[in-house]
């Protein structure tokens, strides 16, 4: 898929990038100061909805499971920066147009940073924000991918649990910013030209929450 291409070629060249930078050794010996974190998560991802072209109804996008990787850079001795990815298998409700409902596939790839607020204690919180680009991907014949600029924000708490594993739970909120018109999954087949779903208004707002394997090193 052409998607699922771009994003893994736009992560490792970010990550090549990311990783030919030095940064300075902070005193300390904890895993928390370590140069670089990777850290797999599972989440339960929900919102989102997309008008019906021709009709009043709504297409809510049912939450769903969601699975994200971040790979996080040493920015000070309280701060990261961080390229996240993450994918949703989600599925839009049925409606009229589509009896059956429609299975979309919604991927963030994204680039940001954290920041300890209590760095030492039992329990880290940390706050992040992050910029890139959602990927929205409509499983019906002929239809284009769409690509739109993206906004997220979130806190969570790391509890270290050795110097190379930490456990993190965190909450974050995706703000996607829609063409004008709202236009999605656009075709030209052999049923014709046409839109078949339409953002609801100018922003697809989506929240995850994800418990996370941290491995330090």
């Amino acid at each position: 898929m052409k998607t699922t291409a771009r994003v893994v070629s736009g992560l490792v060249l970010a990550l090549g990038a990311a990783g030919v930078a030095r940064s300075h050794e902070p005193e300390g010996d904890g895993a928390s100061v370590m140069p670089y974190e990777l850290t797999g998560y599972v989440g339960y991802q929900s919102g989102g909805e997309f008008d019906v072209e021709g009709t009043d109804e709504k297409g809510d996008v049912d939450a769903q499971v969601s699975y994200a990787v971040a790979m996080n850079f040493r920015a000070g001795t309280e701060g990261q920066y961080q390229v996240f990815y993450s994918r949703q298998p989600a599925h839009v409700d049925a409606t009229s147009e589509f009896p059956n409902g429609v299975d979309v596939d919604i991927d963030y790839v994204h680039f940001g940073g954290t920041l300890r607020l209590d760095p030492g204690s039992l329990m880290e919180p940390y706050i992040v924000g992050s910029i890139g680009a959602t990927l929205l991907s409509a499983h019906f014949p002929d239809a284009d991918d769409n690509q739109v600029f993206s906004v997220g924000v979130g806190a969570g708490l790391r509890i270290p649990v050795q110097k190379h594993f930490n456990i993190l739970m965190e909450a974050r909120a995706f703000f996607s910013f829609l063409p004008s018109g709202g236009a999605m999954f656009c075709s030209s087949g052999q049923q014709g030209a046409g839109c078949r779903l339409h953002g609801s208004g100018s922003t697809f707002t989506q929240y995850v929450v994800m418990v996370g394997a941290s491995f330090p090193f």
